[in-house]
């Protein structure tokens, strides 16, 4: 039976998030504490009874489901059971064992419920390739962010009225700002928390390179300045709105989606997490610090959307890419990185329009290497692909950047040199004929030689009239020689 190291050194494309819920006991004891010590964070940040600027626990218990499924219960179960004393300590709230137990329960039904069913369901989309590539990933995540939080939202609410921690009319006054900041916590930190569970795994760099998430980062200097700058908006943004004392100055702090993209951009997407987590933090502090409760929910909003646009900033760069490589494919032959056929056509046609509309030049050459069959044969296709990969080197060099070199297929080449008439040509080609003299290739014991054909175009003559021009005349061309010429 293979470990995970194995399979993830064997198949890293298969690699999902079903196979990365290895919890060991340390781990389950660091679920454990995290969630704690962030359910603690997210009290002293909070501006409204039971309502914080944002909470962490939500982004982490979405984290460990997704990481580990339903072994993550066990222990954000135990960490809520703690939370929940520690919560009817800090509200005077009393209550006998049993009434403890029965809220503590419900409570672990009324988070875990939600996290555990939105975690559950992403990695079923992901197994059953519903969602493959990160745009659609990314998507996903935010629509299942949302839901999974505004239930949370809801039920907790409903824990908390039935505790009479609070009475009816202040739960339908917290439950907004409650959602927002469970959503906050969800958005900004899930994609955080779980680099943090599945650090040093070596699944994770699988798991990057399936998203297209290994860029490299830039120095880390300029990253720590970027982030600093950043930041700085952020404090200038909570010190207007604490100077002037009027909530409508907090929209300001929407502007600040411009240096949060820039870092997104220029930076790899773990990093561009990273910052995101670090700004929404600063904006909490500072909440917390200049006592803006009355603008929080506006920061709290500013802070998903920015969020929303950073995941899909860090997906533009992956869909650019996805796409480059897509063209590279479909226009380039995968044996030698010369054009294809297809693309020679599509290339040669416009070359062949502008050629007339200009008058200058046009001329088509081909070429077949010297017995290929023969080396194929004898030698085996590896060493026949060396030879076209070496024969294709080495007659690339001759020519021009402008030229367009491709291979059709086999042995089967074409050049097409605007702007050249048939002597020049001819001169180009005597010398990538004369190349190949010098061409070694291990294995094969016989001299590396090709014939060539070269055609003028006529003012109107197309590209395929030329080919077959070209085709003809290569059956009646000397050997490793060009039209006529030995």
């Amino acid at each position: 039976m293979q470990t995970l190291d194995e399979q993830t050194e064997a198949h890293p494309e298969e690699v999902n998030l079903e196979s990365i819920g290895n919890m060991g006991w340390l781990r389950a004891v660091g679920i454990f504490l995290g969630f704690i010590l962030l359910w603690r964070a997210s009290g002293i940040l909070e501006y409204a009874p039971h309502a914080s600027i944002w909470f962490p626990p939500a982004g982490w218990s979405l984290a460990a489901f997704l990481v580990f499924g339903v072994r993550a219960l066990f222990p954000i179960a135990a960490a809520i059971l703690i939370t929940t004393m520690w919560s009817n300590a800090m509200y005077g709230v009393q209550m006998g064992l049993l009434e403890l137990l029965i809220y503590w329960l419900i409570f672990v039904f009324c988070h875990c419920l939600p996290y555990g069913l939105g975690a559950a369901l992403l990695r079923q989309f992901v197994r059953f390739g519903v969602v493959r590539q990160l745009p659609a990933m990314i998507m996903a995540f935010l629509a299942l962010g949302v839901l999974t939080s505004l239930l949370a939202s809801f039920l907790g609410t409903q824990v908390v009225l039935l505790s009479s921690a609070v009475n009816i009319m202040d739960v339908y006054t917290i439950w907004l700002a409650r959602w927002i900041g469970d959503m906050t916590g969800v958005m900004v930190l899930t994609p955080i928390f779980m680099a943090l569970m599945l650090w040093k795994q070596p699944v994770i760099g699988s798991l990057l390179r399936t998203l297209r998430l290994g860029a490299e980062p830039s120095p880390l200097y300029h990253f720590g300045l970027k982030v600093t700058i950043l930041i700085s908006c952020a404090y200038f943004c909570i010190l207007a709105n604490w100077w002037f004392e009027h909530r409508d100055v907090a929209f300001a702090v929407f502007f600040l989606i411009i240096p949060q993209m820039w870092i997104a951009y220029t930076e790899n997407p773990l990093r561009a997490a990273a910052s995101l987590g670090l700004f929404s933090f600063s904006l909490a502090i500072g909440i917390s610090v200049f006592d803006l409760g009355e603008s929080a929910i506006i920061y709290q909003f500013a802070i998903t959307v920015i969020a929303s646009s950073v995941y899909f900033g860090v997906a533009v760069p992956v869909l650019l890419a996805q796409n480059q490589q897509l063209q590279y494919q479909a226009q380039t032959d995968y044996l030698t990185g010369l054009s294809n056929r297809r693309h020679f056509m599509e290339s040669a046609e416009e070359e062949t329009l502008r050629a007339r509309q200009y008058g200058y030049p046009l001329t088509l050459a081909m070429m077949n290497i010297e017995h290929f069959t023969r080396i194929n044969d004898t030698y085996g296709y590896e060493i026949g692909d060396r030879v076209l990969l070496a024969v294709s080197q080495s007659v690339a060099e001759q020519l021009r950047p402008a030229d367009l070199f491709a291979r059709f297929g086999g042995d089967e080449f074409f050049v097409l040199m605007a702007g050249v008439s048939r002597l020049s040509a001819h001169r180009i080609l005597d010398r990538a004929r004369e190349s190949m003299r010098y061409i070694v290739v291990e294995g094969v014991d016989e001299p590396i030689a090709a014939r060539f054909v070269i055609v003028q175009l006529e003012p109107e003559q197309s590209i395929d009239e030329a080919i077959q021009i070209a085709s003809r005349e290569m059956l009646n061309a000397p050997r490793s020689g060009l039209n006529g010429k030995d």
